[in-house]
């Protein structure tokens, strides 16, 4: 478990109380958090009230055994759903838990059939209302409910192709994404329609009002992976950024500020909308001044690293300017301590 007090320029390590794997997080606070998993005979839901340095181990393997939790979500202290499958005779068959005790018990929720598939993604927007999607091995399915989990209607099914992330801003405007296609409803999933056709699988979807969004993607699961970005709602998309690594989930405060994440503890920032990203990573270098290296390579095309050491603690900051002398984008501008560091600058959004 990582944890940033800094808008991601630095991660903390926090070791939890399972070595499973740990599919998905949700906090409510600073302090209050949840995340699941679980790995074969193990199913997880961990609990911390003070910010991830102690973790409270929740099993709900009890009620269903050979099963992986995948998504997890809170809409107060009390209640919260999480999802994923379980195995059955060979296949996996959807399966959604939820708590009105703060995690302490879960109760089994009853589905629509789904066939064997995998419940990956679920968004509530109240103590009600709420949609999850199924990847199924034939088809893949939207679902939607109205009274907390209770009961569940299927809105859209026969879907060719995996569905993996679902997101709604109100009641009426969603988003889900999935293998090659993205579907919209204006209405609270009544209705679908296509909302553009990346040719890449969607793993996660993010808008910040009706016409600004973005998805990470990957040319295929285990592969490539792309952030794409859409000023009108879903119509059309354009490429942000590009990685050899597999990108898997990505999460916006307002129009401007942005994470994405992927393999290999991939990480990336945006301070401008997704038109340039950074990486950055310490490198195992002790500097003995103050120095600030040539990008490389130069030209580049979309990306570039910038090398920079600090002998001591210092107020550090990095911006870029192009040739007429207007600032592009401050990369840095913060305390870092000792230390050589490379900052890694995505341009492909730049001419």
């Amino acid at each position: 478990f990582l944890k940033t007090t800094n808008a991601g320029e630095n991660w903390i390590y926090h070791s939890t109380v399972t070595s499973y794997n740990l599919n998905s997080v949700h906090f409510l606070n600073t302090d209050v958090g949840f995340a699941a998993g679980g790995y074969s005979d193990t199913s997880w839901v961990i609990k911390t009230t003070d910010g991830g340095e102690n973790w409270i181990p929740q099993p709900v393997n009890a009620v269903a055994p050979f099963m992986e939790l995948r998504t997890i979500q809170f809409i107060d202290s009390n209640t919260g759903w999480t999802a994923g499958w379980k195995t059955f005779a060979g296949f996996p068959s959807p399966v959604l838990y939820k708590t009105t005790d703060g995690g302490s018990n879960w109760i089994h929720k009853t589905l629509p059939f789904l066939g064997s598939g995998w419940l990956i993604s679920l968004h509530f927007i109240d103590a009600n209302e709420g949609w999850a999607v199924c990847a199924g091995l034939d088809s893949s399915a939207i679902i939607n409910t109205i009274d907390g989990g209770e009961n569940w209607i299927i809105q859209k099914s026969g879907i060719t192709g995996g569905l993996y992330c679902v997101q709604f801003i109100n009641e009426n405007v969603g988003w889900v994404g999935g293998s090659g296609a993205i579907f919209k409803t204006t209405d609270g999933g009544t209705n679908w329609v296509s909302a553009g056709t990346p040719s890449i699988t969607t793993t996660s979807v993010c808008f910040v009002d009706e016409s600004n969004g973005w998805i990470v993607s990957n040319a295929n699961i285990g592969y490539a992976g792309m952030i794409q970005h859409s000023t009108d709602g879903g119509e059309t998309w354009m490429a942000q950024l590009t990685d050899v690594k597999p990108l898997w989930s990505i999460q916006f405060l307002d129009e401007y500020t942005g994470w994405a994440v992927g393999d290999s503890g991939t990480i990336y920032h945006t301070t401008n909308g997704g038109a340039t990203f950074v990486e950055e990573n310490e490198v195992d270098e002790l500097p003995t001044g103050f120095s600030l290296s040539n990008n490389f390579p130069n030209p580049f095309n979309p990306s570039t690293k910038i090398k920079y050491s600090v002998p001591q603690t210092s107020h550090v900051q990095i911006k870029v300017f192009d040739v007429l002398g207007n600032e592009i984008e401050t990369l840095l501008n913060e305390e870092k301590p000792a230390g050589t560091y490379e900052i890694t600058w995505y341009a492909e959004g730049l001419p």
